[in-house]
């Protein structure tokens, strides 16, 4: 299904990137690890939220470098009590 204003975007980083140039973006992950749900801060290994059987949606709002590692800016819906202020780097 398409919702309207909405487009799909190439499965790559540099796609992912652009898109969110243009503003947030709704993502699934596979969250089947404790140290998702247990996270506190730092990135996030993408290992960890391995692909297939999408259960848990998130926002992705922006991205960085980190020690020359890039990561994702993701909001979670578990509020700010959760990782870094409600958001995760992945």
């Amino acid at each position: 299904m398409k919702y309207p204003g909405s487009e799909p975007v190439t499965s790559n980083k540099e796609a992912f990137k652009a898109a969110l140039r243009k503003g947030p973006l709704n993502i699934s992950f596979r969250v089947t690890d404790d140290s998702f749900f247990f996270y506190g801060r730092g990135i996030l290994p993408g290992n960890l939220c391995p692909m297939g059987n999408l259960n848990h949606a998130m926002l992705a709002v922006g991205y960085g470098v980190e020690n020359s590692v890039e990561y994702a800016l993701i909001q979670n819906q578990w509020g700010v009590g959760w990782g870094e202020q409600g958001l995760l780097r992945v």
